[in-house]
Formats: C-alpha cells, sequence, structure tokens
C-alpha cells in the first residue's frame, strides 16, 4: 500500500511539474506571438495551452482514480482519465481548425511576421523546459509505467521538434523569407488534430468498451489450454477499467471434476493470467461442463 502511495505521489508530482512549465511557456509565447505577429508562435502556444490542459487534466484523473474501489465502483475510477482525455482531444481538434483558418486568412490579406529578438528567447528556453520535462519525465515513467507520464513524456518530446520548427521560421524571417512561418503554422495544427485524433480514439475506444485484441484473446485461451482439466475456452470478453481489463471467461472442463477441483483450478488460471499480463485487474471465470 505504502508502494502505491508513493508511486501516486510521483505521478501527481511529474503532471503537476508539468502543468506549471506548461503555463509559464504559454505566458511569454503569447506576447511575443502577439507581439510579433507570427502565426507558428502562435500556434505553438496554442499547443502549450493544451498541453496545460492535458497535464491539468491529468492531475485530475490521477486524484479522481487512485480513489480506492467502493459499492459503486467496484473495479475503482480508472476511465475517468479517458473521458477527459475524450474531451480535451475534441479541443484540440477545434483549435487546430481555427488555427489552421487564421493562417490561411493571414495569407490572405498579407500580414508578416515582425521579427523580434525576443522570439528567439523563448524558443530557446521552450526547448531548454521541454528537454529537461522530456528527461524528468521519462525517469519517471520507467519507475511507475504510468501512461498518463507516458503521455506527457512523448509530448515533451515532440514538442522540442515542433518549437524547432518555430525558431527556423523565426531566423527565416530575417532574410525576409515569411512563407515558412506559414507553412509550419499549418504543419504544427496539422500536427495537434494528429495528436487529437489520435487520444480521441484511444479513449473512445476504451469507453465504449472494445474487447481485446486478437492477439490477447490468442495468448490468454493458449495458456489456459495448457491445464488438462479445460476442454475448451468457449468465449473471451474483455471489459475495460481505465488502463486495465476485467477478463470475463467462459470454458468447458471435465464433467467429472467435483466442484472443489474445479474451483482450485479456476483460482490457479486466475492467478497465473493476472500475474503474467500486466494489463488484466481481474478474471471472472464461468465453468460449463462437459
Amino acid at each position: 500500500m505504502q508502494n502505491i502511495s508513493k508511486k501516486q505521489n510521483m505521478i501527481k508530482k511529474t503532471t503537476l511539474l508539468g502543468v506549471l512549465g506548461n503555463l509559464f511557456l504559454v505566458v511569454i509565447k503569447l506576447i511575443v506571438g502577439i507581439i510579433s505577429n507570427s502565426q507558428s508562435m502562435l500556434a505553438d502556444a496554442l499547443h502549450s495551452i493544451e498541453d496545460m490542459m492535458s497535464s491539468v487534466v491529468s492531475y485530475i484523473a490521477i486524484k479522481i482514480s487512485s480513489k480506492p474501489s467502493d459499492k459503486e465502483h467496484p473495479y475503482g475510477h480508472g476511465k475517468v482519465e479517458y473521458t477527459f482525455s475524450f474531451l480535451i482531444s475534441i479541443i484540440m481538434i477545434i483549435v487546430s481548425i481555427t488555427m489552421i483558418k487564421s493562417t490561411i486568412s493571414n495569407i490572405i490579406l498579407g500580414v508578416k511576421i515582425t521579427f523580434n529578438i525576443w522570439m528567439v528567447f523563448v524558443c530557446v528556453v521552450t526547448i531548454l523546459i521541454k528537454v529537461g520535462l522530456y528527461i524528468y519525465s521519462n525517469r519517471k515513467y520507467k519507475l511507475t509505467k504510468n501512461i498518463l507520464i507516458r503521455a506527457a513524456r512523448d509530448d515533451h518530446r515532440n514538442d522540442i521538434f515542433v518549437t524547432t520548427s518555430v525558431l527556423i521560421s523565426t531566423i527565416a524571417s530575417i532574410f525576409g523569407i515569411y512563407y515558412v512561418d506559414y507553412i509550419f503554422s499549418i504543419i504544427i495544427s496539422l500536427f495537434i488534430a494528429f495528436v487529437g485524433i489520435k487520444i480521441f480514439k484511444i479513449s473512445y475506444m476504451v469507453l465504449i468498451d472494445t474487447n481485446l485484441s486478437d492477439e490477447k484473446i490468442e495468448d490468454i485461451t493458449s495458456k489456459v489450454n495448457e491445464y488438462d482439466e479445460v476442454k475448451k475456452v468457449n468465449m473471451i470478453i474483455g471489459k475495460p477499467v481505465g488502463e486495465k481489463y476485467v477478463i470475463i471467461l467462459k470454458i468447458s472442463m471435465n464433467k467429472n471434476l467435483n466442484v472443489s477441483n474445479s474451483h482450485d483450478i479456476e483460482s490457479v488460471i486466475k492467478r497465473r493470467l493476472i500475474k503474467e499480463n500486466e494489463y488484466i485487474e481481474d478474471v471472472i471465470i464461468h465453468v460449463n461442463p462437459c
């Protein structure tokens, strides 16, 4: 129990650090982006807003999902994080579409980026902060294997490349090459949309109780069939509970087994499946005599 609490505190600390880091970046990017009319900087600022919102959502989700199971939620509150991430993904897609429309409008109106040395400063500071957050998150992910920390780690890594592209467009503006800013603005917006769609898909698949993949079903079937008393695996259903699954397993066993022996084999199968598969939260076994 102490190890679980320590792990949860580690996850909360990592997400809170992400919130503070992204909040700082949002402020300076918006100020410099508005002053310089840089579309790629504004797009990057919106991306940082989404990062901050994701970090806030992750922090709230962790606090709620870490609550112990109760009468109304026998398998805990794991789906909370997917419900929040589903909403965030929709916001990301809407923001990306809005930013693309704004960039196209500025291209038509001929709005040009105004070079400001502070843009270079913001880009360099952002890259340094994101490199630090990536290294920190990567270390914590190796210790916790938490899906939210992994997402934050990958996001920090992606931000390094995104902000580098903004830095390139800023330098290009010195030489009067303004179209680079528009190109990167659209690329960043499309990237935000891509990430949003990816998160939407993952969240949606969990929320509608999508079954296990064929590969996982085959693996479970193979393990269960190793027991001589099991004559057939009739059905395997995986019900998502957060990032894990409750497995409903229907099997046919030798009808000559007494209730005690049958129960012992069920217990062995259940313990093995939970022990050998990190994605399994619980196993419910129904036996058909044959």
